[in-house]
Parts: C-alpha cells; sequence; structure tokens
C-alpha cells in the first residue's frame, strides 16, 4: 500500500493539524495550571491521568502530521538542486510509504520505552503537568488516600499525647551541640529503655530560638514539632522580655519516614505534590538522622547511661521496716546531674523533699528544692545532701541543716541500698531494745520459741496477726503484776499511742493473753485461758488506763 502523492503534497493540510494538536497541547497545559492552583478538583490525581491521555493523542497527531511534511521537504529541496540527485527523489516517492511507516515505528517504539519506564519509576519526567501523575522515587501504591492519612495522623497524636505523660518517668542523655547555632544549643534524649522515644534539639540565637521535637515510636519518626521564639528585643537588650515574644509552630507528620502532611505557620496543610514538599521530608529525616549520631556515635557510657548507671533507681535505708524506713528515688540521670526525692517516716511523723543533685565521680551534692507534698520551699533554705557512692550498690547519704524537713524522731541520713525492700514485721521481729534493760547489745524477741509463736497466732488466727505486729513498733517489758509468772509486753507507734498500742502476755506453758486497739476506737481482747476468757488480767486493766472510753470485744467468748 502507497500513499497518495496528492495527499502527500497538501502540506497545509499537515500543517494545520501539527499546530492545531500543537495549540491544544498548550491549552490544556494552562487549563491544568489554573485548576492546580486554585484547588478547584478535590482528586486531582484522576484529571492528571485523563490530561495525559489526551496529550498523548495529541501526541500522536503531531508525529503523523510531521512526517509527510518531512518527506515533502525533502523532495522539494532535491528536485531544487538539480538532475544529480533525481534518483534519491525518485527511490523516496517510490518508498515513500515505508518511510513513513518506518519513521512512525520508531517513534512507537520509542514511546513505549518511555511509557514502560515512567510506569516503573526508572526516570523523572521534565517539570510541568506530568511531573505531578508520579515522582520517581515513589510508587503508586505508596500514595496515601485522604480518608487513610486521616486516621494515621490521628494515631500519631495519640503517640504523642502518650509520650508527653510518661515522659517523666523516660531516661534523660543531654549534649551540646554548639556548630549548630551562632549562640550555641543542646539536644535532649528521651529514652524508655534503651528505645529512643523522643529528642528535644534547641537552638539559639541574640534575636530568638528555635526548639525541634523529634517524636519516635519503633524507632521510626513519627512527628516534627518546630516551635520558633521570636524575641521582643535581641537577648542583650535591656528591655528583653520573654513574655513579649511571639511564638510560631509547625507540624510534620511521618509515616514509615515519609512526610504525608505538613501544617504551616498559619495552619495551612501544604500540598503533598508540590516540589518544596519532597525537599522538606529529606531535609527533616536528614536532621533526624544527624541528631541520632551524635548520641550514638563517640558516647561509650551511653549503656551505663540508659541503664541508670549506678544512680538511678529505687534506693532504701537499711534496716527500714514498716513503721520506721528512708526511701530514695533519683531518677532522669544526666552525665552531671540528677534528680531526687527522699521520704522517710517513724510512725506518724514524716520528712522528705525533692531536689537536683550535680554529680562528680562517686559523689553528689543535692539541694532541696520542694517539700514533698510538692510546694516549693524557702529560697533561704540551706539544706543540702551529700550522697558518697559505694560499692555493692550502697549510697550513703549525709544531710545538712535540714531539720525543717522532717517530723520529731525522723531521719534521712544512713547507707541505703538499690533495689532494696521496706520489710514487714512479723511477730518474731517483736522486740525489746537492747534486753528491755540495756544488758544485752542485741534486741531480744518477746517470743522465745517457734512455739510461743505458734500458739500465739493460734490464739489471735492469721487475720488479727497483723493487727499486733503493727502496733508493736516501740516495746517495753513491764511488771507481772498478776504473779502469772509471765512476761508482759506493750508496745505502741510513734505519734499514734491511744489509737495503735498493744499489749502480749506470755506465760507458763504458752499461756496467753492479748489485746490490742483495733481502728483506734475498738480494743480486741484474747486469750487460751478460759477462767479470762471475759475479764481483763490486771496488767491490761493498768495497760488501759489512758482509753477507757473505747469499746471492748472478748475474742474467744463469741
Amino acid at each position: 500500500m502507497k500513499f497518495n502523492l496528492e495527499l502527500l503534497q497538501n502540506t497545509k493540510l499537515w500543517a494545520i493539524i501539527f499546530l492545531s494538536s500543537l495549540g491544544f497541547e498548550i491549552l490544556l497545559s494552562i487549563i491544568y495550571s489554573i485548576i492546580e492552583n486554585l484547588g478547584i478538583v478535590k482528586d486531582l490525581h484522576k484529571v492528571e491521568v485523563c490530561f495525559f491521555i489526551i496529550m498523548m493523542v495529541l501526541f500522536v497527531f503531531m508525529v503523523i502530521s510531521i512526517v509527510p511534511l518531512f518527506v515533502k521537504g525533502f523532495i522539494s529541496a532535491q528536485i531544487k538542486i538539480g538532475n544529480q540527485d533525481r534518483e534519491a527523489v525518485k527511490w523516496v516517492i517510490q518508498n515513500q510509504t515505508k518511510i513513513i511507516l518506518f519513521i512512525f515505528g520508531i517513534w512507537f517504539v520509542g514511546l513505549i520505552i518511555i511509557a514502560s519506564s515512567f510506569a516503573e519509576g526508572l526516570i523523572q519526567l521534565p517539570s510541568g503537568i506530568l511531573k505531578n501523575i508520579i515522582k520517581v522515587d515513589d510508587k503508586i501504591t505508596q500514595k496515601i488516600n485522604i480518608e487513610n492519612k486521616q486516621e494515621i495522623v490521628f494515631a500519631i497524636k495519640n503517640d504523642f499525647l502518650e509520650i508527653n505523660n510518661k515522659i517523666n518517668t523516660y531516661k534523660i542523655v543531654e549534649k551540646d551541640i554548639p556548630e549548630e547555632s551562632t549562640e550555641g544549643g543542646t539536644a535532649v534524649y528521651y529514652f524508655e529503655n534503651e528505645n529512643l522515644k523522643k529528642i528535644v534539639a534547641t537552638y539559639l540565637g541574640e534575636s530568638g530560638k528555635t526548639v525541634n521535637e523529634y517524636y519516635y515510636k519503633n524507632e521510626k519518626l513519627i512527628f516534627v514539632l518546630n516551635q520558633r521564639c521570636e524575641y521582643n528585643v535581641p537577648i542583650y537588650d535591656e528591655f528583653f522580655d520573654i513574655k513579649k515574644s511571639n511564638i510560631f509552630e509547625i507540624r510534620y507528620y511521618f509515616n514509615e519516614n515519609k512526610l504525608i502532611m505538613w501544617i504551616d505557620e498559619e495552619k495551612k496543610e501544604i500540598d503533598m505534590n508540590s516540589d518544596v514538599f519532597k525537599e522538606k521530608e529529606d531535609e527533616i529525616i536528614k536532621n533526624s538522622i544527624e541528631l541520632k549520631e551524635k548520641i550514638l556515635k563517640k558516647n561509650d557510657n551511653l549503656v551505663e547511661q540508659l541503664s541508670g548507671g549506678d544512680w538511678e533507681g529505687k534506693w532504701v535505708l537499711d534496716g527500714s521496716e514498716q513503721d520506721y524506713a528512708g526511701v530514695l528515688i533519683i531518677k532522669n540521670q544526666t552525665k552531671n546531674a540528677f534528680f531526687f526525692s527522699i521520704e522517710s517516716w517513724n510512725g506518724s511523723h514524716q520528712g522528705g523533699f525533692s531536689g537536683k543533685a550535680e554529680i562528680t565521680g562517686n559523689n553528689a551534692i543535692g539541694v532541696a528544692e520542694k517539700y514533698m507534698e510538692g510546694d516549693a520551699i524557702n529560697a533561704e533554705s540551706q539544706c543540702k545532701v551529700y550522697f558518697d557512692k559505694k560499692e555493692n550498690n550502697i549510697i550513703k547519704l549525709e544531710l545538712v541543716d535540714c531539720d525543717d524537713f522532717y517530723g520529731a524522731g525522723v531521719y534521712s541520713d544512713g547507707n541505703y541500698v538499690k533495689n532494696g525492700s521496706v520489710k514487714e514485721r512479723l511477730l518474731k521481729d517483736i522486740v525489746v531494745v537492747g534486753g528491755g534493760d540495756g544488758s544485752s547489745k542485741e534486741d531480744v524477741s518477746i517470743f522465745k520459741n517457734n512455739d510461743e509463736i505458734n500458739a500465739f497466732e493460734k490464739l489471735v488466727g492469721e487475720k488479727y496477726v497483723k493487727l499486733f505486729t503493727s502496733s508493736f513498733q516501740r516495746v517495753v517489758e513491764e511488771e507481772d503484776i498478776d504473779h502469772f509468772n509471765a512476761r508482759v509486753y506493750t508496745g505502741g507507734v510513734t505519734g499514734m499511742y491511744t489509737s495503735q498500742e498493744g499489749i502480749i502476755i506470755i506465760g507458763f506453758q504458752n499461756k496467753i493473753w492479748a489485746a490490742a486497739i483495733d481502728g483506734g476506737d475498738t480494743i480486741r481482747y484474747f486469750t487460751n485461758v478460759s477462767a479470762d476468757t471475759n475479764r481483763f488480767p490486771q496488767a491490761i486493766e493498768k495497760w488501759r488506763d489512758n482509753f477507757r472510753d473505747k469499746k471492748i470485744i472478748f475474742m474467744n467468748s463469741l
């Protein structure tokens, strides 16, 4: 089959087709730009696909029209040259169909290669309408639809709140980053165990400061809060007032290390398809990686700091028991400092405070900042705590000028054992200090053997054993005025006498009489001596002289 020579020579027809196709291409580009800038179409991706198909069809017409123009131009040029090239003209005329099909075939193969590469993301389309269909480094499956994006952003906001609600439980590592700002800067890293949860990078300047907060989940960046503070005047000016500063915020939301939402200072969302969106994503990811490398590289004590080193944790005063104890909590340790709180009690009397300590080797010096209740202390307070770190997980505390923080008989000085516990008093732990008369250097239990302990437990029952153990912080041996040939002991709790007291009489062959105040207003009386089931021995009558108004329950007559 051959093209009609007259059709080939119809230059005006092919020129009109070519120019019309080119004109429509330009017109479509203008229309698309208007749609994109005005944002009048929500689903811009569908518009892009439609425009792409139409423009490809117009491009086909342009190629088809330019081939005959090329052949006609070649023939006309050869005819003007002279007879010597008539053979070439003759050959072109005879093979014009093959020439057109050959050129069209080359164009078609090239179009397939370009389309294939475009679909696989192997090449970058030139700037213009087509660049927004898909980018080189993104696959279509990575595009997030609006509904799914909102769900992801909602989850990120919940993670943001959770991280900040638990911020006081995280371990902290600080690092100076002076090279990032003319006035210097710091980076504070928050770890849960060894998992990075948050970085706060602060960059200082004369006229303001910038704070970037990076949030992480499963080691991946999920959110960045950029806060820019503009001072009313330079910081060195006498009229500088931090309260008059202007604060601007920008929020960036990430999913799988991809920026999915950017809210600017005016609370407007930036177009995901814009060039600046991708540039900002690359910039933030780069900054996040650099900040993490600053702490993970060249920091041999990071593991020690994250594990709490030799300071962080709960420390308990050696020998603490339920009515006399001291607890030291150390947290938020950095390279040179930590925060601490001390709480001690002796019966109902209490004392303690919280503050910050500066570390020097195996020692630290702390200054009181708040009472136990959280109220700030008097600025004139001179209370200081000296920490001396010993071997075997022991810290020795010495307090100076801290009496104002404690009730009568309450102290926090002494050796504190890491992860120690406050001992619960058992029956065997009810002791007379120094044997009562000072004849013994050791404390002496009021129960001589297990038989006496077993007899007592059988008498009062498991339910009321703690009633007696909690009433015998301080023990005194009394006179046996009943002549039972028995041992008589009274006990009480510091600051709680007449509301938390008890008496135990242990006689021959495990005969027992015992009473204790329960709930502050009731006396429960126990005995395994049947003759005394409904009456008190004289020793117990004397014991209750100071609270005869309390109700009496004879437990063994019920």
